[in-house]
């Protein structure tokens, strides 16, 4: 009888051990983000909608629009607008656009500081020395940058 046991306790950490693994790789697997091409025609398309919500600073439209998750403020002025992300903890992916009136493009939460961006192709990139950070910007329109992050 206490063979069972020890034999069903051990089956049971076995299946614990699984259920917990396969948790962790669905989290790192899951991608929500929208493509670069589809931030860039999903900003060109509704550029009007856009202007006139941060003038009116009433983002109901805005929010309104697939692909958007999430409309968030910056105490500096600049506003993020949520596209998605994928990963878990030190695998992670973000991506979306922003305004900035002031068209600074550090301005945005996952922004280096300015002296580390550097001019690349068709935007400002950065990349950790030491690490795996990176943030990318590119401008769509005046005012208006894609953005994408991973940490």
């Amino acid at each position: 009888m206490r063979c069972v046991f020890v034999l069903m306790k051990r089956i049971l950490v076995v299946f614990a051990a699984l259920v917990v693994a396969v948790a962790f790789t669905g989290c790192n697997s899951y991608d929500d983000r929208l493509s670069k091409e589809k931030i860039f025609d999903l900003v060109q398309e509704n550029l009007n909608t856009l202007l006139a919500d941060v003038a009116k600073d009433d983002f109901t439209a805005t929010r309104a629009l697939k692909g958007i998750r999430q409309v968030n403020q910056q105490d500096n002025g600049v506003i993020d607008f949520d596209c998605g992300g994928q990963g878990f903890g030190p695998s992670t992916h973000y991506c979306g656009f922003y305004y900035s009136a002031s068209d600074d493009i550090a301005g945005i939460w996952c922004a280096s500081p300015p002296e580390e961006i550097e001019a690349d192709q068709s935007g400002w990139s950065y990349q950790q020395k030491d690490g795996d950070n990176t943030y990318y910007t590119e401008k769509i329109a005046d005012h208006f940058f894609y953005y994408e992050a991973s940490f």
